[in-house]
């Protein structure tokens, strides 16, 4: 018993079995809403919806597609080559750095690969506590004063880093790049990720 037609009033009544049929029936056509579709159609669908038949143009399209693609691993070596190119017509490179500059996106170094290019994550600033994974931390005592060094201080320079430290540069270099890998450390521009794929430039 109870309200069970859209738009009854009082107690209606219904047999158990029936109830049963309705329920199977009901979840039938709701499964069948969510059916898998064909993978051609599914293509066609992350095509448009990642603008890459269509690409869009400025800036606000460029955060747009940091939205879309926040938290993937994405190449080093192709991302401004191939990724963002795809997505943004005209992009040039220098656009992400100046959102990077303005605070608008942060990357974020996700996994080192075997040509030492390696992966980043891109998030738009104000979602990135939300959606970042915690960092790790890297090994040594070298990545020890440097992360001694960013907590004290904040954002410096690397000649900075290095009066700071003490150390050489060659190991405060490897020291920060396993930070950036694990995550811990970033920086307001790409270049120094352009330093490492010669890859990641605009044909």
């Amino acid at each position: 018993e109870g309200e069970m037609l859209p738009g009854g009033s009082g107690i209606e009544w219904c047999d158990v079995e029936v109830l049963r049929i309705l329920k199977r029936k009901s979840l039938a056509k709701w499964f069948a809403e969510v059916e898998p579709v064909q993978p051609e159609t599914y293509t066609r669908f992350l095509l448009q919806w990642h603008g890459i038949n269509h690409p869009r143009r400025g800036i606000p399209a460029l955060i747009s597609v940091v939205e879309q693609l926040q938290g993937m691993p994405l190449g080093v070596n192709v991302l401004e080559s191939e990724i963002l190119p795809a997505r943004i017509d005209g992009y040039r490179i220098g656009d992400l750095d100046a959102l990077c500059a303005a605070g608008e996106i942060v990357w974020r170094g996700v996994e080192r690969s075997a040509d030492a290019v390696g992966k980043i994550a891109l998030y738009v600033s104000a979602a990135y506590p939300y959606l970042a994974p915690v960092p790790g931390l890297a090994e040594g005592p070298v990545a020890a004063k440097i992360r001694n060094v960013l907590e004290r201080r904040g954002a410096v320079f690397f000649h900075d880093l290095l009066r700071e430290t003490g150390g050489f540069a060659p190991e405060v270099a490897t020291a920060l790049w396993d930070m950036v890998w694990a995550g811990e450390v970033t920086n307001d521009t790409l270049a120094p990720l352009r330093s490492l794929g010669g890859e990641m430039r605009q044909d």
